[in-house]
């Protein structure tokens, strides 16, 4: 029998951390999530003391950026990383002998990531040195212009006159500065991977907003911001409950 593949989740996010945990079940019976952590501060000290098989580890979390985690404590884990966050450090990545998951991924994008890890299973140190080296050097690409149809036509927008992309029932728009409103065919989360997040803020999960576009902020409540956009989304933009902090962070940079 194979033996026991101790591993931890490093996610803010608890429906993704339990969504990978069922995921991993159906995987390899013999793969057991020890720990669930959502902070770069709490994962640092669990790993200065414990050694685990093999961590699923997502970028962006509560405290900050998960890579910070590899600077403030020596990490001998191989490390499947399981984000949203598509940048050229992903391709740099994939050379490596652990994996990069681009959520949302399905349950054979795990399988193949988890058969790589058994058939490899050595100490990657220096896979993460590289990886850092890479994400460090290499300057994120996004998406410059967005191609939309328009009548029987298809025009070209560019981002930066994006105020904000919405979903409105299943559909998602982008809305521009002038007050016109496209469909795409690509998912709000999709969206996401493709903006600059130092621009562009998820808001809520129907609202990722350009900082451009906020023309007043409200304090609601110490947890509950709201937010005045121009021009107006269809729904109100209400500052997630879970996002406020990061917001925060985000708006003050």
């Amino acid at each position: 029998m194979m033996n026991k593949i101790n591993a931890i989740i490093i996610e803010d996010e608890k429906p993704a951390a339990e969504k990978l945990s069922n995921m991993l079940s159906k995987t390899d019976e013999n793969i057991s999530v020890v720990k669930v952590f959502d902070t770069v501060r709490e994962s640092v000290t669990w790993l200065k003391a414990n050694s685990p098989d093999l961590i699923f580890l997502d970028l962006q979390l509560s405290d900050g950026l998960a890579l910070d985690i590899f600077r403030q404590t020596q990490v001998q884990t191989p490390v499947i990383f399981t984000t949203a966050y598509d940048q050229y450090a992903i391709e740099a990545f994939k050379h490596n002998s652990v994996d990069y998951l681009l959520k949302p991924f399905l349950q054979d994008d795990l399988n193949f990531a988890i058969s790589k890890f058994k058939k490899h299973r050595f100490s990657n140190a220096s896979d993460i040195e590289s990886f850092l080296k890479t994400y460090a050097s290499e300057k994120p690409q996004y998406k410059k212009r967005w191609m939309v149809h328009f009548a029987n036509r298809i025009k070209s927008i560019k981002t930066e006159d994006i105020a904000f992309f919405e979903v409105i029932n299943k559909g998602v728009f982008l809305r521009t500065f002038s007050n016109k409103s496209y469909d795409l065919n690509y998912s709000l989360e999709k969206i996401e991977t493709k903006v600059d997040p130092d621009t562009f803020f998820r808001v809520n999960r129907k609202l990722l907003a350009n900082i451009d576009a906020i023309e007043e902020i409200y304090s609601l409540s110490k947890s509950r911001i709201k937010l005045k956009l121009g021009p107006e989304p269809e729904e109100d933009a209400l500052v997630s409950f879970k996002r406020t902090s990061e917001f925060r962070k985000w708006i003050n940079q």
